[in-house]
């Protein structure tokens, strides 16, 4: 904002010469007035010249301060002289509701509102524009029950939601920014053994056969969980996997042209899946669970797009992969590559109904 030099201006009064001077918006106070009246020339120039001053004085106090310091004079001044003052309980449901009218997904509004109810328990009847990085830091150290991960995440929301105050123009400074991001330890991808996979599908095909399209699109297909349970039976058509922006994680449509493999092994569950119609069954947690336990195979944590994107990388290469698994070579590489053999990847290639 450009600042205009501080003068004093002649003026008249029953035709005798007076001066005045305007005090900046910056440097008012609230025990003095916004304009100064002199009789003298002299006098008005000498108290324009220590307004100057002042504000050289302060800009240099201000500029000189540690960085963490500036950010609480902001936050100060902003509270003192913002228009709206809202704590961080209120902020926190009007964000809630303004995402979920924006049509933003239940799993990511059930986990974001999770974040915002423990910012609330913690310091919701503080103003927004009062809240600090140590604010944060205390409230992710009080929760020693979670993990690195679980941390990052909770400070990945907590930072939307200052972001969006931003964005309302409540606030001008997001606190998160000043918090030391949780370093997250790197644990290698589980997957299934081809040995372990048979025995699965062996046991889907005998004992709930509704469930053969979703392991089938997640671990030949490339699917993330989600992606398979939104999948319809009308997305599946020409050799195709063809997914609006409603049911992909990005929400950009996803075109996967099917494998030899994946299209045997949907052929299997349509021969038997008229009776099922769509991809996803309904009570699916629970038969997911039986499953493993007929089968004796425990699905790690998914489990199943992982064997996907291992097995794959080692067979058609990084891109071709990354193109099916809606993923990045870089992403590939680093969780997946090396994971299995040459051999391990022509027998799970293999695996036929």
């Amino acid at each position: 904002m450009r600042r205009h030099p501080i003068v004093p201006r002649k003026w008249l009064r029953d035709g005798i010469p007076n001066w005045k001077v305007r005090v900046p918006l910056d440097l008012i106070s609230p025990h003095e007035p916004k304009t100064r009246n002199f009789r003298e020339e002299r006098d008005a120039i000498a108290y324009a010249k220590s307004l100057s001053t002042a504000r050289l004085s302060l800009a240099a106090k201000f500029l000189k301060l540690p960085q963490i310091e500036q950010a609480k004079v902001l936050r100060r001044y902003e509270e003192e002289n913002s228009q709206v003052n809202i704590n961080v309980a209120a902020a926190a449901e009007k964000c809630l509701a303004a995402k979920t009218d924006a049509g933003r997904r239940k799993n990511s509004l059930v986990a974001f509102g999770c974040t915002l109810r423990s910012m609330t328990a913690a310091f919701g009847a503080k103003s927004i524009q009062a809240v600090s990085a140590a604010d944060i830091d205390d409230w992710l150290a009080s929760h020693t029950e979670w993990q690195p991960k679980t941390k990052l995440n909770n400070l990945k929301y907590a930072s939307s939601l200052f972001a969006w105050c931003i964005r309302k123009r409540w606030l001008v400074f997001n606190p998160c920014l000043g918090v030391e991001r949780p370093v997250v330890p790197f644990k290698p991808v589980k997957i299934l053994t081809v040995p372990q996979v048979r025995q699965l599908l062996k046991t889907c095909c005998e004992e709930d056969p509704a469930l053969l399209a979703f392991l089938s699109l997640v671990m030949f297909g490339g699917l993330r969980v989600a992606e398979a349970r939104r999948c319809k039976s009308s997305n599946l058509t020409n050799s195709t996997i063809d997914l609006g922006g409603e049911s992909c994680k990005l929400n950009e449509r996803r075109c996967v042209k099917m494998s030899a493999q994946l299209c045997a092994w949907l052929a299997a569950w349509q021969a038997d899946g008229q009776l099922y119609g769509d991809v996803d069954v309904p009570d699916f947690a629970h038969r997911l669970k039986r499953l493993q336990k007929v089968s004796g195979v425990t699905i790690p944590k998914n489990g199943l797009r992982h064997s996907f994107c291992s097995y794959h990388l080692e067979l058609i290469g990084a891109d071709a992969t990354a193109r099916a698994a809606n993923n990045s070579p870089t992403m590939l590489f680093k969780h997946y590559a090396a994971t299995v053999t040459a051999e391990a990847a022509k027998e799970f290639a293999e695996i036929r109904p």
